[in-house]
């Protein structure tokens, strides 16, 4: 399990101290993620499929292990060929790989995972379908700020959405809702990610639907 440290020798000298110390460091975990707590066999062997984590996540991940071996290619060049070799050993006869074999040895997702995109399409769906049960119509990103419409919040809210996200304008004559956003990054901060702009704008949305009694009933939980 020492052999990285042959090839991490020649990056001595040539990063600074701090990234060589992580370098170092990554390279371990990989390494001991592949190995077997208290000797046990696992349903993968006789190879050493590379774990997230080897007290939280028992199993090997198809995504995880591709990466994995990226990783690890140039410090253990047999470990990494085994990460891909593992999902081979696994493909199904449909010639479809699974997405993540447990340590119990139960097979999951194999049909794999959809692409991200689509992913992303769904949130959106999800976020759409939310606000049309609020009575919104449209959200529009511009650069630095988000405009609901149309929209019509009671005192109460638009207080609250003032104290929230500062700056926040309601314009009655068009029934818009002006909020600010951090989505193009601030105070050295880079933009958000798409995921990032999901999640903000799915809290935006439980803020405008907030109510008294749903405040009581969080506080009693």
């Amino acid at each position: 399990m020492d052999s990285y440290k042959i090839h991490l020798k020649s990056f001595y000298g040539k990063l600074p101290f701090e990234d060589y110390t992580l370098l170092d460091q990554a390279v371990g975990i990989l390494e001991e993620n592949a190995t077997c707590l208290f000797g046990k066999p696992k349903p993968w062997s006789p190879f050493r499929g590379i774990k997230p984590s080897n007290l939280c996540f028992d199993g090997v991940w198809n995504w995880d292990c591709a990466f994995a071996a990226i990783g690890i290619l140039p410090f253990d060049p047999a470990l990494a060929k085994e990460q891909i070799e593992m999902f081979i050993h696994l493909q199904q006869p449909s010639g479809l790989f699974p997405d993540l074999l447990s340590g119990e040895g139960k097979l999951y997702d194999r049909y794999g995972k959809p692409p991200v995109e689509f992913e992303t399409l769904f949130d959106v769906a999800r976020l759409k379908f939310k606000a049309r049960k609020l009575g919104i119509s449209e959200i529009l990103a511009q650069s630095n700020r988000v405009r609901i419409g149309r929209i019509d919040p009671p005192e109460s809210i638009q207080m609250r959405m003032g104290r929230i996200y500062k700056g926040t304008q309601y314009r009655p004559v068009t029934h818009q809702l002006i909020v600010p956003t951090p989505f193009t990054g601030s105070l050295g901060q880079g933009p958000m990610s798409s995921d990032q702009v999901v999640l903000w704008t799915n809290q935006l949305l439980d803020d405008l639907a907030w109510t008294p009694s749903s405040s009581k009933r969080q506080s009693r939980l």
